[in-house]
């Protein structure tokens, strides 16, 4: 991947940050940045996000989280230890105000025009995944969207016709019996592959599974991929481990 540590401008920073904001990062009441998640390489490469606007040396802690019963069971799993980091800076007040307008997130089409690739890599980190329908074969790009309205799903999926000629469709998400199904971002494979040719190169190895299309060589060599996702494919491939990428499916 490219590396964290280069320069960035004050918009790609910004373009940066919006991204993490639209997933597992927040802005508190007191205009404090802050994010927390398992991937400590994930939070090193907020940090150094940080440190580049902030033009201050940022903390990060760990925390060993109790086992807990999920999903009622009758067991207790042990969850991984979660890493976070926090800052303060003008910009974040600046992008509070615009995104949480009434007291919760809420994504409008002036904060999406200024979201970078990068940005989006860091979307897809945190709250990307990829589906495979045994059914048919097909595998599908979500991005976890459960926690905005109606108007902000429509707003995302403007961005993406815009942006990147690229069609969405809403998939409904269930979490469980008796749960509310929650609205997600879905691409089909053609267009998974577009998004993933963006932001492989901005994306952590660890991450590489949320980006694979489990497309056999045949099917690499096919009219069905494009030129720049078979790029991706090869980029990847000389950047992980198999295990990072998994087995091929179909």
């Amino acid at each position: 991947m490219l590396n964290p540590n280069r320069e960035r401008t004050s918009k790609e920073l910004e373009g940066a940050f919006i991204g993490t904001l639209l997933g597992d990062s927040y802005i508190s009441n007191g205009n404090m940045f802050a994010c927390e998640q398992t991937s400590e390489n994930l939070i090193e490469y907020k940090k150094i996000l940080l440190e580049q606007l902030t033009g201050k040396n940022i903390n990060t802690s760990v925390r060993q989280r109790k086992p807990a019963v999920v999903h009622n069971n009758k067991h207790k799993s042990t969850f991984k230890p979660s890493h976070s980091t926090k800052a303060r800076h003008e910009l974040f007040k600046k992008l509070r105000e615009q995104l949480y307008v009434n007291g919760t997130k809420q994504v409008s089409m002036s904060i999406l025009k200024r979201l970078t690739d990068e940005g989006l890599a860091l979307w897809i980190m945190d709250d990307g995944t990829m589906y495979y329908s045994a059914s048919n074969h097909t595998k599908y790009m979500r991005i976890c969207t459960d926690s905005f309205d109606a108007f902000s799903i429509n707003q995302i999926q403007q961005f993406f016709s815009e942006r990147y000629n690229i069609a969405t469709k809403i998939y409904m998400h269930n979490s469980g019996k008796g749960s509310i199904k929650k609205p997600r971002i879905q691409f089909n494979a053609a267009n998974a592959q577009k998004i993933i040719s963006r932001v492989y190169k901005f994306t952590l190895p660890e991450y590489y599974y949320k980006l694979n299309l489990h497309y056999t060589d045949k099917t690499l060599k096919s009219k069905r991929c494009l030129s720049e996702y078979v790029n991706a494919v090869s980029y990847m491939s000389q950047h992980s481990s198999p295990t990072q990428l998994g087995e091929d499916i179909v």
